[in-house]
């Protein structure tokens, strides 16, 4: 849905489906009065606004990506009030090693009522919740991630990334 930091304006936004903003590190607003029926948000980077409203997870999935630690590398949904129900995933772009002690604000709102039903976090991540929103936070060393393997003949090549004061095996 959003290819970078745009925004969507008018009467009504019934989301039945897939909610997506997959390019930009800024704020992708809607002004709509917004509706989520059991639909999917997925924030890849930056920040989708529901411009104060309110968002009523259902059954619908939040899924957030993770792709560094200024601001906008990683997904985030800000809202007025926030009642959870749905299943969380969190994915981590490609070669990000986040380091212990990083956190991630993945939800803003003004008030927070439930959990998610069902995490899918890399592990070394926990998910934290306040009053005003959910946080992850790296608590033990991330599984290194895979970048590029690829396989010419019998020569297996691939990097990966690191993160300082970490040790990996191979």
């Amino acid at each position: 849905m959003f290819a970078g930091d745009g925004g969507i304006s008018g009467d009504y936004f019934d989301n039945w489906g897939l909610v997506r903003k997959s390019a930009g590190t800024g704020n992708s607003v809607i002004s709509a009065t917004f509706n989520n029926h059991g639909g999917t948000i997925e924030v890849d980077s930056g920040q989708i606004s529901l411009n104060g409203q309110g968002y009523a997870q259902g059954g619908g999935s939040f899924i957030v990506t993770l792709g560094g630690a200024n601001s906008g590398q990683s997904g985030q949904l800000a809202c007025g009030s926030a009642s959870l129900g749905g299943p969380l995933q969190v994915k981590l772009a490609g070669g990000f090693a986040p380091a212990i002690g990083n956190q991630f604000k993945i939800l803003s709102c003004s008030s927070l009522s439930g959990t998610f039903s069902a995490l899918n976090v890399p592990g070394g991540i926990s998910v934290n919740y306040s009053n005003s929103g959910v946080f992850l936070v790296v608590t033990g060393a991330m599984p290194a991630q895979l970048v590029s393997p690829a396989l010419s003949g019998n020569n297996l090549t691939f990097s990966f990334a690191t993160v300082s004061n970490q040790s990996y095996t191979v």
